[in-house]
């Protein structure tokens, strides 16, 4: 259960393009939380930058040393996707000034491609841990891509969500180098509980865990720590 008061946009928005995911690594968690701080601060004394941006999420790792942001875009190809070079560079300088050393890890791009989700309408004030999962694929496949998250749906097909899920979005990167698994759950531990109980004897999980190219696998929790959204008090802070 989210008890911070963030509610996070809905990542099966339609009018959604794609999505940029992008971390930063901080010192400590008062450094990550100066940095998510400064972040705040700095949008909400500028304009929205652009209508492409949907919105802008900002989330803090369970370690509380690394902050994930997350852009919904319109149009993912477009330059300048969720902010202008000049207007990006201008409020990393500003956001650099109040919090110096964030070591920025740079971004990814990716559209949605499927989405697993329970009946209903979605309850944002459920979300209390989001799950990052991060697959790298080399070399880079798009149709390969597409295939393992078909595979890892063909794996749990028929069975019933898990405990606290909330809904699982795969996204894939256009060239098909990443596949991001953003999944939304009430809290950390019931991703734990998930993890710590995976299927048995399921050829699909198996062969999408071992699937040729993947050559990088792993996951990160976070929780929500604001959302910027358009034409909203502070900038778009809630």
């Amino acid at each position: 259960m989210n008890t911070d008061g963030v509610s996070l946009p809905d990542p099966a928005d339609p009018r959604c393009d794609g999505a940029l995911f992008g971390l930063w690594r901080l010192s400590s968690g008062e450094h990550a939380h100066a940095a998510a701080e400064a972040v705040r601060t700095v949008w909400a004394a500028r304009p929205w930058p652009s209508e492409r941006l949907l919105s802008y999420s900002v989330l803090v790792d369970t370690e509380g040393t690394t902050l994930l942001h997350c852009s919904q875009v319109t149009e993912l190809r477009a330059p300048g996707a969720a902010l202008s070079r000049e207007q990006a560079a201008e409020r990393s300088t500003a956001v650099d000034a109040l919090v110096p050393g964030i070591e920025r890890l740079g971004v990814i791009g990716a559209r949605r491609h499927r989405s697993s989700t329970p009946p209903g309408p979605r309850d944002a004030s459920r979300v209390g841990c989001v799950v990052l999962v991060t697959r790298e694929l080399a070399p880079a496949d798009a149709d390969g891509a597409r295939a393992l998250v078909d595979t890892l749906f063909a794996s749990g097909a028929g069975a019933p969500l898990a405990p606290g899920l909330i809904g699982a979005h795969f996204h894939i990167s256009p060239d098909g180098g990443h596949v991001l698994n953003y999944a939304e759950w009430t809290d950390e531990q019931a991703h734990r509980a998930a993890v710590g109980a995976p299927p048995r004897d399921n050829a699909d999980w198996e062969r999408a865990h071992a699937w040729p190219g993947l050559v990088r696998s792993g996951f990160q929790r976070f929780r929500p720590v604001l959302t910027l959204l358009p034409g909203t008090r502070e900038g778009g802070a809630e």
